[in-house]
């Protein structure tokens, strides 16, 4: 217990991931809204505000997604629903959308009884380089991409395009609104034994386009990673860029441990210290297509970090690997699935470090990095 498995973000097929990224369009049959996309009037004030929207990081549209907070208040039983690790991608992840700049994801697992059920609820927001750009990407999909499959169903207008539709997921139901405001198009899908109402998906976006507005009027800017946290993260190097930093609750780490008990994993983690996690994504500079993610517990001991690693170290699968220089208590090995990861402790602070190709084929290159990558924290964490 006590190991990721950030896989189960990987075992998405390719087309429901690019679709998460994706967003805009039309309403109950597929005709648009007439309202006039944003900036697009004469005079109308520049997107982005005084800011530009060149300035608006990953971080950024993380904030506009839908928050742990209110999908704890707006959603029936809303505390059951537990925050996965943020996903930030660079927008040439996505070769079929001309002009992405970037897309942020936030998923929600249903967790009942103690186990985390399969219904998910995912909030998707999106940056283009123009409101057209945006549009067009939208219209594509719905013709030729992932959404051409699905059953459009009617229901409330939102920004200056939308629609709603629905399809099966094995023995799951997928009901997703999409939205567009401008050049930000965000989307929100429910994954479920049952088909949501539209209205309820429209009151769940509500916040979110409140939050696109103030995003476009210059007047949202994510909040500044905690220095304390900052200050123990890898910094970037010639080898790796950074994408996005955020510091996230132990329930997105408890809510895919390989040991399925999720309640006794954030309890550990909080009654331990860790409650909230520092978390960063790099993008490698010898592999653009593959990222390295690292997440930070700080610990209230020692003692409480080497119990957190050695869990780790002693279900590892056959397939280890040299984990480097990083210390007596360490373990890397390859998951499966196209997946490292790598963890160590030092003093009360413990280190994960995952590499993976997230809309790709992972190669070796990611044993090289995760292991460097380890290793230059190893030594920036004090004793």
């Amino acid at each position: 217990m006590f190991s990721s498995d950030r896989r189960k973000r990987l075992a998405l097929p390719l087309l429901l991931m690019l679709a998460l990224a994706l967003g805009a369009a039309s309403v109950g049959a597929g005709q648009p809204d007439a309202r006039p996309g944003h900036g697009s009037s004469p005079g109308a004030t520049p997107l982005g505000g005084s800011r530009g929207l060149e300035s608006v990081r990953p971080e950024d549209l993380l904030a506009v997604a839908l928050s742990r907070s209110e999908v704890t208040s707006l959603l029936p039983g809303g505390a059951d629903w537990w925050p996965e690790l943020p996903q930030f991608n660079p927008g040439d992840f996505d070769t079929s959308a001309p002009g992405l700049r970037f897309w942020t994801v936030q998923s929600y697992h249903l967790v009942k009884r103690g186990k985390a059920l399969d219904s998910r609820l995912d909030t998707t927001v999106s940056l283009y380089r123009s409101p057209a750009l945006a549009s067009a990407t939208f219209a594509a999909l719905r013709r030729t991409g992932a959404d051409s499959s699905a059953k459009l169903i009617p229901g409330p207008r939102l920004g200056d395009e939308v629609r709603y539709f629905t399809r099966k997921k094995n023995d799951l139901v997928e009901t997703t609104v999409r939205f567009r405001v401008g050049p930000v198009s965000g989307r929100i899908s429910a994954l479920d034994v049952r088909l949501w109402k539209t209205e309820d998906l429209a009151r769940y976006a509500a916040p979110v386009l409140a939050r696109v507005e103030s995003l476009l009027a210059g007047d949202l800017e994510a909040a500044a990673l905690p220095a304390a946290t900052a200050r123990l993260l890898p910094p970037p190097s010639s080898s790796r860029s950074i994408v996005a930093s955020a510091t996230i609750p132990a329930e997105a780490w408890a809510v895919i441990d390989t040991s399925g008990k999720p309640l006794r994993v954030r309890d550990f983690l909080r009654g331990n210290g860790a409650g909230t996690l520092g978390f960063r994504r790099y993008r490698l500079a010898a592999s653009p297509d593959h990222v390295a993610e690292v997440t930070l517990f700080a610990f209230t001991s020692s003692r409480a970090a080497e119990k957190w690693v050695r869990s780790f170290v002693h279900d590892l699968p056959k397939r280890r690997l040299d984990p480097g220089a990083t210390g007596a208590l360490s373990g890397f090995a390859d998951m499966g699935d196209g997946f490292y990861e790598l963890q160590f402790t030092r003093g009360r602070f413990a280190g994960d470090v995952s590499c993976f190709a997230p809309f790709g084929k992972t190669t070796q290159a990611c044993v090289s990095s995760a292991r460097q990558l380890a290793e230059a924290w190893y030594r920036l964490l004090p004793a």
